[in-house]
């Protein structure tokens, strides 16, 4: 049985092969080697480095989050202490706002900010937990 040129040509065809996937394995094989050559001790202080600065990148509270995303720098209205939901006043407290969907608290978030529906949240939480 003889393959035809075209038959051949099209099972060197590879679209999964792209410029990028091996730029991608070169910069693997080049990481690999570099840490080959590395003492352990070496390797132990990088990767310190790196946790610390892993560790450093997520304790950011959520407000410096949201200012480095341009969010802090909206005006936001006044969050109230009672919506009209269902036909009825309700209590914006934490207790709604633990009960709400996803979409209500999207909703809450866009309207109001991140900062002030995260404080009432937390506000009913300080008051169970310290008994204030």
């Amino acid at each position: 049985m003889r393959i035809s040129a075209k038959q051949n040509a099209a099972n060197l065809e590879r679209p999964d092969i792209t410029l990028e996937n091996l730029r991608n394995q070169v910069a693997v094989i080049k990481e690999r080697q570099r840490l080959h050559e590395m003492s352990p001790q070496e390797i132990r202080q990088e990767n310190a480095a790196k946790r610390a600065a892993q560790q450093a990148s997520q304790e950011k509270p959520i407000h410096v989050a949201g200012e480095l995303h341009g969010l802090a720098k909206q005006d936001y209205p006044t969050l109230p202490d009672v919506i009209w939901y269902e036909g009825r006043e309700v209590p914006l407290d934490s207790t709604f706002m633990r009960r709400a969907s996803a979409v209500q608290l999207k909703h809450l978030i866009k309207t109001y900010g991140d900062q002030q529906v995260v404080a009432r949240l937390r506000q009913q939480r300080a008051v169970a937990v310290f008994g204030e």
